[in-house]
């Protein structure tokens, strides 16, 4: 290849990384944006919270007749 073959080449090369990291960079700044709307929307209250997808159990308690009768 030939010197200015090579210029083109890293040209091109350069060219594509930094595009590739500007999407990137976009990317990440809108996801960034999307999450801080979101978390302020919740602190203001705005959006409803959803409730827990199934009930708290109650805590375990043994039968009456394992209970130590000297604890009592």
């Amino acid at each position: 290849m030939t010197l200015s073959a090579h210029k083109v080449l890293f040209s091109l090369i350069t060219f594509a990384a930094l595009l590739g990291f500007g999407w990137v960079l976009i990317v990440y700044v809108l996801s960034f944006r999307a999450a801080q709307w979101v978390v302020d929307r919740i602190e203001d209250g705005m959006v409803p919270r959803r409730p827990a997808l199934r009930p708290v159990r109650r805590a375990y308690r043994p039968a009456p007749y394992y209970r130590n009768s000297y604890t009592r």
